[in-house]
């Protein structure tokens, strides 16, 4: 496969997740999604006999936790290489991966009654964008000349 072809090819899939990763809070209470959660509800409860709601929720929590890490993973790649790359939009990059996820995570937990996770959401929000927003014109300077 050729560098530009794989490029272009992973981008086209970071897209798809993007879009995915926005849409599914707003599916998943719906028919499209219905068959899904049957299936995994009746595979769990044939799996452990007495699920109960708790092991179902610390079981779905755990499953998150990679796609946390993976996140992490990213938003470090993203962090080093674009305070060193200092432009505009390696600053809106950072910027527009936050406010993806914040915002949207908050809204929804606020909505669901799930309050602690809105503190937990504002508390790493805040210790993503104070230092953001405090280093962003060094960012414009770099692209001007300065």
């Amino acid at each position: 496969m050729q560098f530009l072809t794989a490029r272009r090819w992973l981008q086209f899939v970071a897209v798809l997740h993007i879009l995915g990763g926005l849409t599914l809070p707003l599916v998943v209470h719906t028919r499209i999604l219905d068959l899904y959660n049957s299936f995994n509800t009746g595979l769990f409860q044939a799996i452990h006999p007495g699920l109960t709601a708790p092991r179902q929720s610390a079981f779905d929590l755990g499953l998150f936790g990679p796609t946390i890490a993976s996140w992490g993973v990213l938003f470090l790649f993203c962090v080093t290489a674009l305070f060193d790359l200092r432009r505009p939009g390696a600053w809106w990059t950072l910027f527009l991966a936050v406010m993806a996820w914040a915002p949207y995570d908050a809204l929804l937990s606020w909505q669901a009654g799930f309050y602690a996770n809105v503190v937990l959401d504002a508390g790493v929000l805040l210790s993503i964008l104070i230092p953001l927003l405090h280093v962003r014109s060094r960012f414009q300077a770099i692209s001007s000349g300065g």
